[in-house]
C-alpha cells in the first residue's frame, strides 16, 4: 500500500468506527445480561426525579435477580412498577426484580422503570452512566442516552411526594 492511500484511509476508517460507537444504540451486550435502548428522561421543571427506561435480557441459562441501580447523577435510584388497586394504577418501589433465564424485561413508563431521585443531570449531557446490580451477574454499567423529558402533562410519573 502506498503512503498516500493510508493517509486518506486511516482517518476515514477511524471516523466510521467512531460513528458506530456513537450510533445511539446505547447497548451493553456482554456477559450474562444485555441492556438495550437505555434512556434517561430528565426531571420535569422544578422537580429532581428522572426516569430510566431500557430493555433487559438474560443471556444465561440461570435465573438472576436485579437487586439495585445507581448513577453518579442521582442521590438514589429505585426499581419501580405499576400495580392496579381497584380502578387506580399506582406506582410501587420494588426491593428487587426476578429476571428469568433467557427472558427479556422491558423497563418503560407504565411498567417497570427506574426512578432517579435527587437527579442533577449535567447541562448538555447526552449520555450518563447507570449501574445495574444483579445477584449473579454483578454490576453492569450502561451508557444511557439523555432524552427529552417525559410528557409534561404526565402526572403519573410525578414521584415528588415520595
Amino acid at each position: 500500500m502506498n503512503r498516500r492511500f493510508l493517509c486518506f484511509a486511516a482517518p476515514l476508517l477511524l471516523g466510521l468506527s467512531l460513528a458506530g460507537c456513537m450510533s445511539g444504540d446505547h447497548a451493553h451486550n456482554a456477559g450474562p445480561v444485555s441492556v438495550d435502548n437505555a434512556v434517561v428522561y430528565p426531571p420535569l421543571p422544578g422537580r429532581d426525579v428522572a426516569l430510566g427506561t431500557f430493555v433487559l435480557k438474560s443471556n444465561s441459562g440461570a435465573d438472576d435477580v436485579l437487586l439495585s441501580a445507581s448513577s453518579p447523577v442521582s442521590d438514589r435510584v429505585e426499581i419501580h412498577t405499576h400495580v392496579r388497586e381497584g380502578e387506580v394504577m399506582k406506582m410501587r418501589r420494588l426491593d428487587s426484580l426476578d429476571i428469568p433465564a433467557g427472558a427479556a424485561v422491558t423497563f418503560e413508563r407504565g411498567g417497570y422503570h427506574l426512578m432517579m431521585f435527587g437527579a442533577e443531570l449535567p447541562s448538555g449531557a447526552k449520555i450518563i452512566p447507570v449501574t445495574l446490580t444483579f445477584k449473579t451477574a454483578g454490576n453492569v454499567t450502561v451508557s444511557a442516552a439523555v432524552d427529552g423529558r417525559a410528557d409534561a402533562g404526565d402526572k403519573a410519573m410525578d414521584h415528588s411526594g415520595h
